[in-house]
């Protein structure tokens, strides 16, 4: 199907035809916006407002205080394991 989009040079038509429907896209939006749609604001601003802010952020917290973060290893697998990260950083 490329080789005849490209045969028939019809690339450059799809294209343009893709950008009209986002152009399209780009003015319903501005218009949702411009009438106050809260999903529309709210959609825009955590697609382009991410350098002031705008994003979400996802906290983990461990509920679960029972869990034991103290790992015994022997110097072999110390060794292995120092190994392994100094191989990949």
């Amino acid at each position: 199907m490329y080789i005849w989009i490209k045969d028939e040079g019809l690339e450059a038509a799809i294209q343009e035809g893709r950008n009209r429907i986002l152009d399209l896209a780009e003015n319903k939006l501005a218009s949702k916006i411009k009438e106050g749609d809260t999903t529309s604001l709210i959609f825009f601003l955590k697609t382009q407002g991410k350098a002031r802010g705008y994003v979400e952020k996802t906290e983990t917290v461990n509920q679960n205080t029972n869990v034991n973060t103290n790992i015994e290893v022997s110097t072999e697998e110390a060794k292995a394991i120092k190994k392994a990260l100094d191989d990949k950083y």
